[in-house]
């Protein structure tokens, strides 16, 4: 135990900690950890948008986006890669969050005139539906 409190350890193994925890009266358990917060689909969608980009897609931008129907000038490119590279469920979780600011649909059909106006040959089912 000294040497593990003086560091002289760097690293003590699984197996010499559940020894140490057996003698302390302890067991070591590993356990899934609760999810405690929603994802945040505008910042992991904003990030997505501008992977490949030098200038960046700010949340201002995809929120007022998605509300008004408008793409930002110079951000097309942006939109479009969203569109084609994005999972489904992150699109989704996105127009769900953003959509808490506006009637209901309106953000799926924003966001679905904005895939057209970028060029999508294919827009999601869910989204052509909206």
């Amino acid at each position: 135990m000294n040497q593990l409190e003086n560091g002289v350890f760097p690293d003590i193994g699984v197996n010499r900690a559940q020894a140490i925890l057996a003698t302390l009266g302890l067991e070591l358990r590993v356990e899934p950890m609760p999810r405690t917060r929603r994802p945040n689909y505008v910042r992991m969608a904003r990030l997505s948008a501008s992977a490949s980009f030098r200038e960046e897609l700010t949340e201002g931008e995809l929120v007022r986006a998605l509300l008004s129907g408008k793409i930002p000038v110079n951000r097309r490119p942006h939109f479009r890669v969203l569109l084609e590279e994005a999972p489904g469920e992150l699109l989704k979780g996105l127009v769900e969050d953003v959509g808490k600011w506006s009637e209901p649909g309106r953000v799926a059909r924003n966001l679905a005139a904005i895939a057209r106006r970028v060029g999508m040959r294919r827009v999601p089912a869910w989204l052509k539906n909206a």
